[in-house]
């Protein structure tokens, strides 16, 4: 027995591989089915032009009847039946039968390796990015039949050289070929190149094909499918139908029950881009209000020009200030909804720049729609300039969403949470808005509650450009930035509630920054 043979020896060497075919088998198995098929057609060529070239001995003659099954000569002569040249067949000159039957072992070899080329899993798709990525199930490598199982959070996979898909969890999708998936539920955005180009998306109860470009699909918890196109166009069908429908940009189609419905597109619905990585050392201004005293809440800033970015406590009559109480860390502010708030003269962060608003905030039980909305905001109201103030706050308009959740404001669009905030408890709430040449509050902004990202109830389309430049004041901490008259005290112009420990940051954090800032630690 050779002994470098061993069963630790490498499994290339011990069926006789060299190293560079080692390495030849392992590059086939990273290759497209395209691709394969290529080498397939190559690998027989070059086969039976070896076997040609074979000199006719008695030695060769031995290997090759060695190398044939015994239930192989019917399979020979039927190949030379239909595959000889016509010439070779009326031709009364033997043949070396050696030739035919070599030739025969050699096709049904090459039907063998036509099996393993398309039957061995092919690497389809590669994780690039997530955020707050919560996974039950992330293969290693995503092959052929790879099932993903994300519990929550955004994951974003480049289709290698097909397109680029977003999931948003919780969500189920199974890579079934190079360009086919199976949405078994959750939410997913695709945007496919060239290549890509007829993508089909298999669901509980239809098919969606892409034709062109960017496009969304949802699955409920009933397995309804909903398919939004975001620019190009699709095809939808419903299942056991051959009937498709036409979708073009802005068109949507809900398919249930063997049938397609048309719908308008709701394309806030969906994200599609994931955030950039966060600078080393993000520009930021930060209120810890823990003075408990005065009327004065000192800035801590960097990346910022400090000068006049305290929080000055002010109300609309002198008696009515906020009031210094105890904190989630340290001391709070306490507002009273009757005209109190605070004032910065830092502008806050403008146009389309990335952001991230981070406090503590303690909202009373019997907190109603009278009693103002309003946490931090900043920006230059105008009723005919949509997107061009940027609001943090708790929902008070029935019509928007659930009372009391989340919300974060542009004028014109918003999104709302699902958490019910008015327990009495503190609470961590951060908004995280990554920018971009056009952002879209709808599809560009995350909400993290305790720490957890907060899944969304509503959302509305609408683009971002905070205007600073040509505001009458900077960041507000308790006031509506949508009432600006000081002579009146509008019913939902100010907050009731308490907010501790307020960060403003020129940078899309990510979760273990917003962990960070949640612990009281600097935000860098």
């Amino acid at each position: 027995m050779n002994d470098s043979l061993s069963p630790q020896t490498p499994l290339a060497a011990r069926i006789g591989l060299t190293d560079e075919d080692a390495l030849s088998a392992s590059a086939i198995t990273q290759a497209t089915l395209t691709e394969r098929q290529q080498i397939l057609q190559q690998a027989i060529v070059h086969g039976l032009l070896s076997l040609a070239l074979q000199p006719d001995d008695q030695q060769f003659t031995n290997r090759v009847r060695q190398a044939l099954m015994p239930d192989q000569n019917a399979f020979t002569q039927n190949v030379i039946a239909h595959l000889a040249p016509p010439a070779l067949k009326k031709s009364r000159k033997p043949v070396a039968w050696w030739r035919l039957t070599a030739l025969s072992s050699a096709l049904a070899a090459g039907l063998a390796i036509l099996v393993w080329v398309i039957t061995i899993p092919v690497v389809l798709a590669s994780a690039t990015r997530s955020a707050s990525a919560v996974w039950h199930q992330l293969p290693k490598n995503i092959l052929t039949g790879s099932t993903i199982v994300l519990s929550s959070g955004l994951a974003e996979f480049d289709l290698h050289g097909h397109g680029q898909l977003i999931i948003e969890g919780p969500a189920e999708l199974t890579f079934l070929a190079a360009n086919r998936a199976r949405l078994t539920r959750g939410r997913i955005s695709l945007h496919v190149t060239p290549a890509g180009r007829g993508y089909i998306i298999d669901t509980p109860d239809g098919q969606i094909v892409d034709i062109s470009t960017h496009f969304a699909v949802s699955v409920d918890g009933k397995g309804t499918t909903e398919a939004h196109v975001i620019d190009g166009a699709i095809t939808a069908r419903a299942n056991n139908t051959t009937d498709t429908i036409l979708l073009s940009q802005d068109d949507a189609a809900q398919v249930h029950g063997g049938q397609v419905k048309k719908l308008a597109a709701n394309l806030g619905e969906f994200y599609t881009s994931l955030p950039p990585m966060t600078p080393t050392t993000p520009p930021y201004v930060r209120w810890r209000l823990d003075e408990g005293q005065g009327t004065i809440a000192k800035a801590q800033s960097q990346g910022f020009d400090s000068a006049n970015t305290d929080l000055i406590l002010r109300g609309l009559r002198p008696d009515r200030l906020p009031t210094w109480v105890s904190g989630q860390q340290g001391q709070a502010l306490d507002f009273s909804g009757s005209g109190a708030y605070a004032a910065s003269d830092f502008p806050g962060i403008g146009g389309t720049s990335a952001r991230t608003v981070a406090c503590w905030i303690r909202m009373p039980q019997d907190f109603t729609t009278a009693d103002g909305f309003a946490i931090v905001s900043w920006g230059h109201f105008s009723k005919n300039k949509f997107g061009s103030v940027w609001q943090l706050s708790l929902n008070s308009l029935p019509q928007d969403g659930a009372i009391g959740r989340i919300r974060i404001g542009t004028h014109g669009g918003m999104l709302v949470g699902t958490t019910d905030l008015r327990d009495n408890q503190w609470h961590h709430v951060a908004m995280v808005m990554y920018g971009g040449v056009r952002p879209d509050i709808g599809t560009h902004v995350l909400v993290y509650l305790d720490g957890q990202l907060e899944p969304i109830s509503r959302r509305t389309l609408r683009s971002i450009d905070t205007e600073i430049t040509d505001q009458s004041h900077g960041v507000w901490v308790g006031r509506n930035i949508t009432y600006t008259n000081d002579r009146q005290l509008h019913p939902q112009g100010f907050l009731r509630g308490q907010v501790d420990d307020v960060v403003i940051t020129a940078a899309a954090l990510s979760q273990d920054d917003i962990l960070r800032i949640m612990a009281g630690k600097d935000v860098k």
